[in-house]
């Protein structure tokens, strides 16, 4: 996961209690804000983008791959795979 900063400790809350309960994951957060997150996901650099901003049109047209919104106050996570 990369992306907005915003969004990472809640996250890196949700990767860790990921991985008591599944202790063969390994999942790494990263910041860098919702620019570089949503570059991430759509290179394939990171499987889940995170992003505390709506997508622009032309950052819509980079994916294929559906966007899912998290209930999270103004975010987005855009996930690739």
């Amino acid at each position: 996961m990369a992306g907005s900063t915003s969004v990472e400790p809640f996250a890196e809350l949700l990767a860790e209690e990921y991985m008591s309960n599944h202790s063969e994951s390994h999942i790494y957060v990263q910041g860098g804000g919702s620019t570089a997150g949503i570059e991430a996901a759509i290179s394939g650099a990171a499987n889940i983008g995170m992003s505390s901003r709506n997508l622009t049109e032309a950052e819509k047209k980079l994916t294929q791959s559906p966007l899912q919104k998290m209930p999270l106050p103004s975010s987005s996570i855009l996930r690739t795979r």
